[in-house]
Formats: C-alpha cells, structure tokens, sequence
C-alpha cells in the first residue's frame, strides 16, 4: 500500500451517519465498530466494474465513524480530505496517465 511521506499511514476518511440513518443501524444491531469495520472492508477492497474507486487506508482505525444531525432530513456523508495524496486508487491512476499523455 502507498504511504504519504507526510502523513504516513494516519490518513482517514470521517462518515457522518444522520440521526434518521444511525435509528436504523441501531434499530438492525449495528454496532459503531460493525459500521467501521464492514465500511473499511468495502472501500478498500480491489476494484471490478471501471466506476469504482478503492480508497486507501491503513486500518479500519482510520475511518472515523460518527453520527450528527437532527431529524428532517435523512442523511449521511463520507468527508475525504483531498489536500493530500489521492486517497482513491482509480481518481490517482487516471491524473497519472492523463499527465504522461501532455508530455
């Protein structure tokens, strides 16, 4: 796996999971690791279809689960920085090939 030479392997992503959403996690028996753990397994896995994205993380200690909101709109969002190293494998390869292809 590619490390960041300035964060190192601390990259991470935040889910915030709306109140509507975390009722039904709870309602089902999802637990907060339950969440983190299956959302690391899924976006880290190899991609098959030429839309996906492979995130690149560490560990599922690096995405940071987290529930906010207020009823009325039925909600949830994955916060990824972007000042950094591409954190998706596919969104890095294709800026690659496009800047080898301008020179």
């Amino acid at each position: 796996m590619p490390i960041d030479a300035f964060v190192g392997d601390a990259r991470g992503i935040v889910v915030v999971i709306g109140i509507e959403h975390q009722r039904r996690l709870i309602d089902d028996g999802w637990t907060k690791e339950a969440v983190r753990d299956t959302l690391f397994e899924r976006m880290t896995k190899p991609t098959v279809r030429k839309y996906d994205s492979q995130v690149i993380l560490a560990e599922p200690a690096n995405v940071l689960v987290v529930a906010a909101g207020g009823p009325g709109i039925a909600q949830s969002q994955v916060i990824m920085p972007t000042w950094r190293r591409p954190l998706m494998k596919r969104s890095c390869d294709q800026r690659l090939g496009k800047r080898a292809r301008a020179e």
